[in-house]
């Protein structure tokens, strides 16, 4: 029996409550602010802000909370169908009520959920670190195939 596209996931609905998506990164001299701004903003829908931490170095944060925040990550991993590995990936990071992962900043900027290893990245990461009293459940639902 096949399963329709749109009765495959689990609903927003089925997401916890309590969520909140926070992301930041570098951006070094050598790169355009506005691109590493896009990148974030292809991340998590929320307003970057950006601090100087140097000569022409910044950095740029971003957070949002409820059920919403995760969407673009959580849609992102199931276009590229690596589902069972981002589980994975995300469950062996969790500390306590939250998990701390990295995403390629350069595919970010395309629009693509990439994530990525320590020094994979020669501009560095996009730090994501989802927080929630139900932290597996959290990753579950994002990971749910």
């Amino acid at each position: 029996m096949l399963v329709s596209p749109k009765h495959r996931y689990r609903r927003i609905e089925d997401a916890p409550d309590e969520l909140r998506v926070e992301a930041s990164t570098v951006c070094h001299p050598s790169e355009d602010l506005e691109r590493v701004k896009k990148a974030m903003l292809n991340i998590l829908d929320a307003p970057v802000e950006v601090e100087g931490a140097g000569e022409q170095t910044y950095v740029l944060k971003s957070s949002s909370s409820g059920r919403r925040s995760a969407d673009k990550i959580r849609f992102g991993l199931r276009s590229r169908m690596v589902l069972m590995a981002a589980r994975k990936h995300l469950k062996s990071r969790v500390e306590g009520n939250h998990t701390r992962f990295m995403l390629n900043k350069q595919a970010a900027y395309g629009g693509v959920i990439s994530v990525s290893e320590e020094g994979e990245s020669p501009l560095g990461p996009v730090w994501v670190t989802i927080t929630s009293p139900e932290i597996r459940k959290v990753i579950d639902w994002m990971t749910q195939f």
